[in-house]
């Protein structure tokens, strides 16, 4: 369980919804705050540019259904594309290699 930032205490309780997010609330210091998981969102902005490269989906509809800007999306492609996958190559006596130059 993560500390408070205020107090440092990790005695805390769940203090209903908001927005479908389950809130909590210290009991020491009593803020109220929700959990953000950096992971689960940076996986599911992957999904949208998933969906423009292997789908074709244009930013307009991209953006209706993630709920971004269309700056926004492609400020996060940009990202993506500036930093090549790292591909892991399974075996070491037959490599094949495939270009595509469009």
């Amino acid at each position: 369980m993560r500390k408070c930032p205020i107090c440092a205490s990790k005695n805390v309780h769940k203090k209903g919804k908001r927005k479908g997010k389950q809130r909590y609330r210290y009991s020491d210091c009593f803020p109220n705050f929700c959990f953000h998981n950096k992971g689960v969102q940076l996986n599911n902005q992957f999904i949208w540019f998933r969906k423009w490269i292997m789908e074709g989906q244009v930013y307009q509809y991209l953006s209706r259904d993630s709920g971004m800007s269309q700056s926004k999306i492609q400020r996060l492609f940009k990202r993506y594309l500036k930093k090549a996958p790292l591909v892991p190559i399974r075996s070491k006596n037959h490599v094949r290699l495939h270009i595509d130059g469009s």
